[in-house]
């Protein structure tokens, strides 16, 4: 009579039979989405009330961001780097052109840090956006969460699309306010 290991319903069988639904659950949970892409506010739409999105985003991870940057993603790396969004924007009605860049640093150390690297004069604290918020004439950055948002007058477009300070901090408000839902 011959009877196969893989026949039996000893304990050998329970102890493969559980390593293998063990090992099924594990590898199900790493191909689920994480909550960093999935729960991203920024890739399901943008409502932002005034303002009007010009292209697609971007999106940027530690393998290609310097493409988007030169000399900067120092900064951004060591402290805890995953994504970078970039979309550009029109204040609604006018031809105010604005950038804004959504890093997702992975907690909200590292995106406490960069905004202590990019909130410096000339330029004024800004109270009631995220944990901390500074603005200037020419940009506004505060972070909430994992996130570092740093808003500007799009380098690109010509200096009749230039945005005002207030359209600037507007659009600051806004992310903050789609971060919060």
């Amino acid at each position: 009579m011959h009877s196969s290991i893989l026949n039996q319903k000893g304990p050998f069988h329970r102890i493969t039979s559980g390593f293998a639904l063990v090992l099924l659950l594990l590898i199900l949970c790493q191909c689920a989405p994480s909550d960093t892409i999935a729960n991203h506010p920024f890739l399901h739409g943008l409502d932002f009330k005034g303002f009007e999105q010009k292209g697609p985003l971007l999106i940027y991870n530690r393998k290609n961001i310097f493409e988007y940057m030169n000399g900067e993603a120092e900064n951004y790396l060591p402290n805890g780097f995953i994504f970078l969004y970039v979309g550009k924007f029109l204040v609604q009605g006018r031809d105010a052109e604005m950038l804004m860049e959504v890093y997702d640093m992975g907690s909200s150390k590292g995106a406490g840090s960069l905004f202590r690297i990019y909130a410096r004069p000339p330029g004024e604290a800004l109270a009631g956006i995220g944990e901390e918020a500074w603005k200037s004439k020419s940009r506004c950055v505060f972070h909430r969460g994992p996130y570092f948002i740093r808003v500007t007058a799009d380098p690109t477009a010509g200096l009749d699309f230039r945005p005002s300070p207030e359209d600037i901090e507007a659009l600051a408000w806004e992310a903050n306010r789609v971060l919060g839902k």
